[in-house]
């Protein structure tokens, strides 16, 4: 792994590895649409949870590499719990300062604070609640991955759509097929009396 400010990894223009943004971002589609938390394994194309693919990448997109403006705060869930439903402090809100993490460049902070509007705190922090499980440590988890996987998504270059004419065969086959079903509805009506 490399250091966080290697050049190599975290260039002026942060991010350079737009396919496992993709990955990561493809990974969490799956888990979302079976209803599977984040690490369990994907039974399709082999492709394997988020943490391992953070494990086997080059990225600075880690846990370990936001940690220092990363902020956890713990409240009681009236989630799961059993005995300790009212005791423990489980739900888990995770509070990432993107604006002072070198990390990101002006542009994906931007468009961090574009997509994640609806997630910013009052001090401008992008905010994750995590309140589904019943430990501190696995909502903490939670919470993790929800953001690596929020971040890889949202700083996914959209491809932009280049307009193309409609082909000449593709309109000429269309008027070709109206004129047969206006010839044969022509024909359905025009029986005559005897």
């Amino acid at each position: 792994m490399h250091d966080i400010c290697d050049s190599t990894t975290v260039g002026r223009s942060g991010f350079t590895d737009y396919g496992f943004l993709q990955q990561v971002a493809t990974v969490f589609s799956e888990r979302v649409s079976r209803g599977r938390d984040l690490d369990s394994a994907s039974e399709t194309n082999g492709v394997g949870s988020v943490r391992s693919i953070l494990r086997m990448s080059e990225s600075p997109l880690t846990p370990t590499a936001l940690r220092p403006w990363i902020e956890f705060t713990y409240a009681r869930s009236p989630g799961p719990g059993g005995q300790n439903v009212n005791k423990v402090n489980t739900r888990a809100t995770l509070l990432l300062d993107f604006t002072s993490c070198p990390l990101f460049s002006p542009d994906q902070r931007s468009v961090i604070r574009r997509t994640g509007r609806t997630r910013l705190s009052r001090d401008g922090r992008i905010r994750f609640v995590s309140r589904r499980e019943r430990t501190q440590r696995r909502n903490r988890t939670v919470a993790l991955d929800r953001l690596i996987v929020w971040l890889a998504e949202s700083l996914v270059p959209k491809r932009v759509r280049r307009t193309t004419r409609v082909p000449f065969a593709s309109r000429r086959r269309r008027l070709d097929e109206k004129k047969r079903r206006a010839e044969t509805k022509r024909l359905r009506g025009s029986s005559e009396p005897s």
